[in-house]
């Protein structure tokens, strides 16, 4: 459809290296991270649901806490790194963003991940992505939610380390919402992107790209150029797209697209005439159950139940008249 040749789809969004950015996690030991490691690899397909055990809040918690207090004591830290991890310990969610970051740095003598697990790519990666998921669930922290919203968007799958996570649109939704209740704009458009791609709601992704476009006005401290742009582009797209299928539409869905129908404040031409033609139709269907209603009453009571055709469409009718 037309919406597809506007913006990159989230998979081509986040690039490779923000994926290394944004895995964030914990791990009780990277021997014990090594070995599930190889529990999930030897499990296959069949252990794609378990590969997400490591990241619930109560699995990592245990064993986070525990482990950075045993670095603390064992390993010869700089400063500032020894201070990050202090603060990780303290439960600072934008320390556990910042150190999922810093864990993806280049491998260095000064380079956290090299400092925790020398060469042991694999439980640098997962120790990230347990960190974020920690700041995202626990401390509801907005960029760590959006970063996970991109990271299930794809999944991963380090050919290097071996290290994967199976995508999970579900999962990706569910941060990517996080974080746009809370204005970030990215998180918004994606949604977008994934409700339409993945479940064809075409009035949803309408919502979700209205949203984002009119940070711009809303929030501006919240937007950016460049994806306010995007917004308005698909949000332009995906309502030439409802027009052209508006026959498919729900009438609940008719009047939802008044609700998302613009992104600058006024009400688009488009909408304007998706209006027009919703209360023309409620009409005629009003005229006719006006016409019909005696006739259809009584042969509903002689089968045993009533349906008032002209009571339904009139509640309808002011139902779509008071948006």
């Amino acid at each position: 459809m037309a919406l597809m040749r506007l913006f990159p789809s989230a998979r081509l969004i986040i690039t490779a290296a923000a994926i290394c950015l944004l895995l964030s996690t914990n791990i009780p030991y990277s021997d014990a991270v090594e070995t599930t490691t190889s529990t999930q690899q030897n499990t296959g397909n069949a252990g794609s649901d378990r590969a997400y055990d490591d990241y619930d809040v109560a699995v990592i918690e245990k064993g986070l806490f525990p482990f950075i207090e045993q670095i603390l004591i064992s390993q010869n830290l700089t400063p500032e790194h020894t201070s990050l991890l202090l603060k990780v310990a303290a439960g600072d969610a934008d320390a556990m963003f910042t150190a999922a970051k810093e864990l993806q740095s280049p491998d260095s003598d000064k380079a956290l991940g090299q400092s925790l697990f020398g060469d042991k790519k694999h439980s640098k990666l997962k120790f990230a992505l347990q960190l974020c998921t920690y700041a995202a669930d626990a401390k509801d922290h907005t960029l760590a939610q959006a970063q996970l919203g991109r990271i299930y968007a794809d999944g991963i799958d380090d050919d290097e380390s071996g290290f994967k996570l199976p995508p999970s649109i579900e999962r990706a939704l569910h941060y990517y919402r996080q974080a746009g209740d809370k204005g970030h704009q990215h998180a918004l458009y994606n949604v977008g992107v994934l409700v339409y791609e993945h479940y064809g709601d075409m009035v949803g992704a309408l919502q979700y790209f209205q949203g984002a476009g009119m940070l711009a006005i809303s929030h501006p401290s919240l937007a950016d150029a460049k994806i306010t742009g995007y917004a308005k582009d698909a949000h332009n797209a995906m309502a030439t797209d409802i027009l052209r299928m508006s026959s498919q539409l729900s009438l609940k869905e008719v009047g939802d697209c008044f609700l998302f129908g613009n992104v600058d404040g006024s009400v688009s031409d488009i909408v304007n005439k998706k209006w027009e033609e919703a209360i023309v139709a409620i009409d005629v269907a009003r005229n006719l159950s006006n016409e019909n209603s005696d006739d259809k009453e009584e042969k509903d009571s002689s089968s045993g139940g009533s349906v008032d055709i002209k009571g339904s469409m009139i509640e309808a009718n002011n139902a779509l008249a008071a948006i």
